[in-house]
């Protein structure tokens, strides 16, 4: 836009090529670094996101490893009752 109006400045000779050549250099640069800002912040975005992501995983796999054990549990006692019920029947 700014570039634009230049253009319009340097057509109808209210400024020279070089004044128009500094000017616009100066405009580029700012979009530059405008460009490389959003960037990092992209990147720190990105970064967090993965990081929360990773938490949740995380989270979920605890939960599963709780239950896993909770069910390993309830196994091994209802095979301990079968067990003894059969060896009290074994002895009867």
């Amino acid at each position: 836009m700014q570039i634009e109006s230049l253009h319009d400045k340097l057509e109808s000779k209210k400024i020279t090529g070089g004044e128009f050549n500094i000017k616009k250099k100066k405009i580029e640069e700012k979009i530059r670094s405008m460009d490389s800002r959003i960037r990092v912040l992209h990147g720190g975005i990105a970064k967090e996101k993965r990081h929360l992501e990773e938490k949740t995983e995380e989270k979920h796999r605890e939960k599963e490893e709780k239950s896993g054990k909770k069910e390993e549990a309830k196994r091994r006692e209802k095979n301990y009752h079968k067990w003894s019920e059969e060896n009290e029947r074994k002895s009867d």
